[in-house]
């Protein structure tokens, strides 16, 4: 897990720095004025997206005339609407540092995210550092560790030495699935020449808006993917994966309408969201740990919703191992079969308490890389011991339960089937 001394040394690599080229503005008739940057001025001010972003840097840096920021951005911007990705990251570190502009964190990831839809790798570093921080964007690591991997490519030399230790650091504390998602992530934003990439557009809580018309209904244009949630509370919280909303616009009941995001955590894999409505039926988190290897389990959740639109999907298995891959404690290992859309509905030990949170099945060809052969049953789930701790570090109220059994698979089913619920990610 990463820890807090080691986030701040991450986001300390931040790149604040104007990137310079050469430099000077209009209000200089003076013959101090040098002769170069009297040629830039003239270049510029014929619309030269290049000179305009050099002027730029000649008066943040105040390379042959007097610093001046407010002068400074004045030429990042007029480069940066022109479209030149140096300026717009430029212009972005102003934003960022508070000179000649208000401080802005949001303008300055607007303007980062403009740089690195056409590649330009330090726009790419920013992005991913605000993900780790979370202060405009909710923290994910996933996301962080996807643009670290795009800024590796992008870079040179020590800057992309840099990017490639972060991403690595990340990587080496997240999830096999999320390590998995992580890749695709990368390799979808490349593929598409930086059009579509998760984390370039705006991502936040979701909010209702009146003029958005009636949304969209599950498996119809605007929905990307689904998953699963459980309620936690009578107040209408709920718990899912957080790889299932973590790079979402919106994220939505499918009848129910649009839900708040309101922690999200990639480490553990664990989000809370927040419905408009309560719920009169929730799940109670099993005291203690979460049982013994061979103990039974069920699983509910909301496979393929988009296909087989048959309502929740039951298994069962029993508990494999109470640690995930390389012994790490927050997760657990289960038999029960786990399909893509299971992901954020609730672990059930034999007394019917929560003892988990279904994450994605380990994909075969991980292990088939490791052991030589084809995996069968391995999937893991989020232990409660973690999911307690994510819940209090949020303050978020639920209630605890000895799970004292045994019940039947059916009857364990039946009553979890009343508070799990299919969410939508939505563009």
């Amino acid at each position: 897990m990463l820890r807090l001394f080691e986030l701040c040394a991450l986001a300390s690599l931040i790149y604040v720095t104007t990137v310079v080229a050469d430099n000077h503005p209009a209000a200089a008739q003076s013959a101090d004025i040098p002769p170069a940057v009297r040629v830039l001025l003239l270049r510029a001010n014929q619309g030269d997206a290049t000179a305009q972003n050099d002027l730029g840097v000649t008066y943040d840096t105040g390379n042959g005339v007097p610093q001046n920021y407010t002068e400074a951005v004045k030429w990042f911007r007029m480069s940066a609407a022109r479209g030149n990705p140096v300026a717009q990251y430029n212009l972005g570190a102003k934003y960022e540092n508070g000179q000649g502009v208000a401080q802005d964190l949001k303008e300055a990831l607007k303007w980062f995210r403009l740089a690195a839809a056409q590649g330009y790798g330090r726009g790419f570093f920013n992005i991913a550092t605000a993900y780790i921080n979370g202060q405009v964007v909710p923290r994910d690591y996933v996301i962080a560790a996807m643009h670290f991997d795009l800024a590796a490519g992008a870079l040179t030399a020590d800057d992309a030495a840099k990017a490639a230790a972060n991403r690595d650091r990340i990587l080496a504390n997240l999830t096999p699935a999320q390590v998995e998602q992580e890749h695709d992530l990368m390799q979808s934003c490349r593929a598409s020449q930086f059009k579509h990439c998760e984390g370039l557009a705006d991502i936040g809580a979701a909010t209702p808006d009146p003029s958005a018309g009636a949304p969209p209904q599950a498996g119809m244009p605007g929905t990307m993917s689904t998953g699963s949630a459980f309620f936690i509370n009578g107040d209408g919280y709920l718990v899912t994966a957080a790889h299932v909303v973590s790079s979402c616009k919106a994220v939505r009941l499918p009848k129910a309408g649009l839900l708040q995001r309101i922690a999200v955590d990639s480490q553990t894999d664990l989000a809370v969201l927040k419905a408009t409505d309560k719920s009169p039926n929730f799940g109670r988190l099993k005291n203690g740990t979460a049982g013994r290897p061979g103990d039974s389990v069920v699983t509910v959740g909301f496979p393929y919703s988009s296909a087989l639109r048959i309502g929740a999907t039951v298994t069962t298995g029993v508990i494999a191992a109470l640690t995930g891959l390389h012994d790490d404690a927050r997760f657990m290992q289960i038999t029960a079969p786990v399909q893509h859309g299971n992901s954020g509905g609730p672990l059930l030990g034999p007394g019917g308490a929560v003892i988990g949170v279904v994450d994605a099945a380990l994909i075969p060809n991980e292990l088939t890389k490791m052991a030589g052969d084809i995996p069968q049953n391995i999937n893991f789930a989020t232990g409660v011991e973690a999911l307690r701790g994510f819940l209090d570090a949020h303050r978020v109220a639920y209630e605890t339960s000895p799970g004292n059994g045994p019940k039947s698979a059916a009857d364990i089913a039946e009553d979890a089937i009343k508070y799990t619920v299919a969410v939508e990610c939505t563009e």
